[in-house]
């Protein structure tokens, strides 16, 4: 199974999950990878791309912990 990849890559709906959550750390993360590649020797971007990176995998992390111990 293949998916088109939207030229420019920015988020659209067929990046969607069940979780509004997510998908809004998804579309900072879009984002940021967009900005980035517009400036890529901007420190401060390549630096926000990270926090929010690493702010989502850590909530991420959270959200599947607590699912797992509802189970």
């Amino acid at each position: 199974m293949s998916y088109e990849i939207p030229e420019p890559y920015v988020w659209d709906d067929t990046f969607r999950t069940t979780y509004d959550n997510i998908d809004t750390d998804h579309k900072a993360i879009f984002e940021c990878i967009f900005n980035c590649d517009k400036d890529r020797r901007n420190v401060p971007l390549i630096n926000k791309l990270y926090e929010v990176t690493a702010d989502h995998f850590k909530n991420e992390e959270v959200r599947r912990v607590y699912i797992v111990e509802r189970v």
